[in-house]
């Protein structure tokens, strides 16, 4: 047990230290090669980040019942990226600005997250399902990254001291491995602790494993609050559920297609419910304030109550 529960505080220090080194070194690319701080936010910081649900979501498939375990993480990581994540970046640190992006990479997320839906929705993923939606992921980075040229949005202005663009990336690269190291850590400790209480496989992908995968989301997120990047904050948000949904969903499917044990169908309307809700609060009024933080933070345990 106590094994355990060091695996999730190391991992959790983890995570801490290469989230905001991933932050300042993606944003100081942006700034030293003129990038859409969207375009790194959604495609650098939010595909890598989601690394760790890949990682588990894969693991998973040795286990029994695994392909639960794998569509549980995803669609609880989805939910708590937008509820849980954003909602502690905006209660902390609101941010105004996003109505293109959300007209934008926002409708791509919302796509991605009906797909994986529609695919789910008579408990079974196949090969085919699994293709269609991996063929999702190309057709995003071109779309964003056709956004991202025509994006009037200023690259962040962050002080790189001097280092040259290779170190950024080399920065980069070697935190996104910190952070699936840690986020790696804590899934084992909390995976074993929950399973010795006989928790359910669905259960414990949905809930635990899904806030396991999610810390390096929060991480980032939080950092890039922190220094003002709120470009940064939406396109990691966005990025991470994109590629969760069309990335390890498809490959998921695609090397474990197979029967889903436990029912999804009420947790995929909550992500769909969620996301709706997150989207229109910044939509609206072009920003997101305090209280809309603190009402989305709020809506995570409820909207794990009403999945479960």
């Amino acid at each position: 047990m106590w094994v355990n529960v060091l695996l999730v505080i190391g991992g959790a220090g983890l995570l801490i230290l290469a989230a905001d080194r991933l932050v300042l070194s993606a944003g100081g690319l942006a700034s030293k090669l003129g990038m859409s701080p969207v375009l790194i936010g959604a495609v650098v910081i939010g595909f890598g980040s989601s690394a760790p649900e890949l990682v588990v979501s894969l693991a998973a498939l040795d286990q029994p019942n695994g392909l639960d375990l794998a569509v549980g993480n995803i669609v609880g990581s989805n939910i708590a990226n937008i509820s849980l994540v954003l909602g502690f970046s905006v209660l902390l640190f609101p941010f105004a600005g996003l109505s293109k992006t959300l007209r934008r990479e926002g409708v791509v997320m919302m796509v991605s997250l009906i797909a994986v839906a529609v695919f789910a929705w008579n408990q079974e993923l196949t090969v085919w399902s699994g293709a269609a939606l991996l063929a999702g992921l190309p057709i995003t980075a071109i779309l964003v990254s056709r956004w991202a040229k025509s994006d009037d949005s200023p690259p962040p202005d962050i002080d790189t001291n001097g280092a040259s663009t290779g170190r950024l990336v080399f920065t980069a690269v070697i935190s996104i491995a910190i952070l699936i190291a840690g986020a790696r850590a804590m899934v084992i400790g909390a995976e074993s602790i929950a399973l010795e209480y006989g928790l359910s496989e669905g259960l414990v992908g949905l809930t635990i494993l899904a806030l396991g995968t999610s810390l390096p989301e929060l991480g980032t997120v939080l950092a890039s609050a922190r220094r003002g990047q709120a470009q940064l904050v939406v396109g990691n948000v966005l990025g991470s559920n994109i590629f969760n949904s069309f990335g390890v969903v498809g490959t998921t499917a695609v090397f474990g297609a197979g029967s889903l044990e436990t029912n999804f169908r009420g947790d995929l309307v909550v992500m769909l419910m969620v996301a709706v809700v997150a989207g229109l609060a910044a939509w609206t009024g072009d920003r997101y304030h305090r209280y809309e933080g603190a009402l989305l933070l709020l809506a995570y345990p409820v909207a794990i109550w009403l999945a479960t």
